[in-house]
């Protein structure tokens, strides 16, 4: 049964149905940072290191879950969804999936809402940006609500594997207003002696958000149902002690035909280089602040500023496009099996 298919230069693989027989993934990176995303958005980035500094949580290869997701509701009819088919895995009316050198695009329509997003790793800052493109193509207004997620570690993935009931204890995540962004704290223990922090951006306005993996899937709760989707509303929790995550919750008005775009940014930074957290305000408890330099908000606000533009954006997408096609178009063989050209030359 087939799957998918190369483009006419080769340059791009389009998968066509997105339950292939293992998650076929593309590898996006620059000198620190590496991401791995699969044609339905799972896998997992890293700086530097993919063991000591996980930035996203992979459980399993065969579910691939988690990953970077899009949530959607519809306001009027209550419909829920998933943009890039998992996890919530409902028959669209159209999915296609393009691995190209430097990107991974994820497009689908469900319920006639066309979704667009584009991944990538920009060539130097430590940070994976996607492009979001929303279209009605209905004939009716549509309200929705939007839910850009990710699952963090924000440390040693082994650790997190081996010791998931004690390393929970050690992390601590909450929403910076200024920055727009959700920032994951893992604090120093015994067997790691460094602090490590991952931060989840919106060029969006947020309406609510929530840091606390258990408040988003609900009670018993997983992720092909998770209960602030259903609900269709956020809570605003911080994560301290227990799983975190990254979650927004955004709103869109789309007439026929309009077209919505914006931002999501990933990024790692250095633990002497992040500004402290206010205490954070959680079943009226309060809890410490995270104490790193405040140097750091500049540098994750310098980030910020380079990307997180949908022009912005698009320039780097361009450029990232551009500075691969030049690494590719060095040296060119020709032979008489097409399958060795593709795979020597581009792949």
């Amino acid at each position: 049964m087939r799957y998918g298919y190369f483009s006419e230069d080769s340059r791009e693989y389009i998968i066509t149905r997105p339950d292939t027989p293992r998650p076929w993934v593309n590898y996006l990176f620059n000198d620190s940072y590496h991401a791995i995303i699969s044609q339905t958005a799972g896998g997992f980035s890293y700086c530097r290191d993919p063991k000591f500094n996980r930035i996203h949580r992979y459980e399993r290869m065969l579910s691939d879950r988690p990953g970077r997701y899009l949530f959607l509701r519809d306001e009027k009819t209550m419909a829920t969804w998933s943009a890039t088919w998992q996890p919530m895995m409902r028959r669209y009316q159209k999915f296609r999936a393009v691995h190209g050198l430097g990107y991974t695009s994820i497009s689908s329509q469900y319920f006639d809402i066309a979704t667009q997003l584009t991944f990538f790793v920009p060539p130097e800052d430590a940070c994976e940006v996607c492009l979001v493109e929303i279209t009605n193509r209905s004939t009716g207004y549509r309200e929705l609500k939007l839910f850009p997620y990710i699952d963090f570690v924000a440390g040693d993935a082994q650790m997190e594997i081996d010791y998931p009931n004690i390393m929970s204890l050690y992390n601590r995540a909450g929403y910076y207003s200024d920055l727009n962004a959700i920032i994951a704290y893992k604090q120093p223990h015994p067997t790691r002696q460094v602090e490590s922090y991952a931060w989840f951006a919106t060029s969006e306005k947020v309406h609510g958000y929530d840091c606390s993996r258990e408040t988003f899937l609900g009670r018993y709760g997983e992720l092909v149902r998770p209960q602030m989707v259903l609900n269709g509303a956020c809570t605003n929790s911080s994560a301290c002690g227990e799983d975190m995550i990254g979650l927004f919750e955004q709103r869109v008005t789309l007439s026929p035909g309009e077209k919505a775009r914006f931002v999501l940014l990933t990024g790692f930074i250095d633990n002497d280089q992040l500004p402290p957290l206010p205490a954070l305000q959680k079943d009226h408890e309060t809890f410490l602040p995270f104490l790193p330099s405040p140097a750091g908000k500049e540098k994750i606000q310098a980030v910020i500023s380079r990307y997180l533009a949908v022009e912005k954006a698009e320039e780097t997408l361009q450029y990232v496009k551009n500075l691969w096609r030049g690494k590719t178009d060095t040296l060119v063989i020709e032979t008489p099996d097409t399958d060795v050209d593709r795979m020597t030359n581009l792949w």
